[in-house]
């Protein structure tokens, strides 16, 4: 594990396939948040979604609720996204960025990002990309 958190190697998590799979028995089971504490680089993503019941929205909604994922957890794993993800590097700072300003602009007006808002956020932006940021250039762990 140190060997991947010093190397940033990034590990693409896909709990509702896990979670259908069997390869954990309950949401609040998935080693997402545990990884994330020990400084893995983990980003959430969608298997096959009509199979195993969700899009990546759903994905992380499910992972956020179980896991009781803070507002900084749910940040992290978009800005984990778009890090581990093929576009080129000028456009990932444009979207991190972007991500970064979101997160000012709430924070000036409300405070927090409002629970639930985060998922929303990250999907705006890789769709923004073209691709879904999430699922390309990450290691898929299961």
């Amino acid at each position: 594990m140190k060997r991947l958190a010093a190397s940033k190697t990034p590990l693409t998590m896909c709990p509702l396939s896990n979670l259908k799979l069997g390869v954990i028995k309950d949401m609040k089971d998935h080693p997402l948040r545990t990884l994330m504490e020990k400084g893995l680089m983990v980003t959430v993503n969608s298997d096959d979604p009509a199979y195993f019941g969700g899009y990546e929205n759903e994905n992380y909604q499910a992972v956020q609720a179980a896991l009781d994922l803070t507002q900084d957890h749910m940040r992290a794993l978009a800005r984990n996204s778009f890090e581990a993800s093929f576009l080129r590097p000028s456009e990932k700072q444009k979207l991190i960025a972007q991500l970064d300003e979101y997160q000012r602009s709430i924070s000036m007006t409300v405070g927090i990002i409002p629970e639930g808002l985060a998922p929303g956020v990250s999907s705006r932006l890789h769709r923004r990309a073209g691709r879904n940021a999430a699922s390309w250039g990450a290691r898929r762990i299961s």
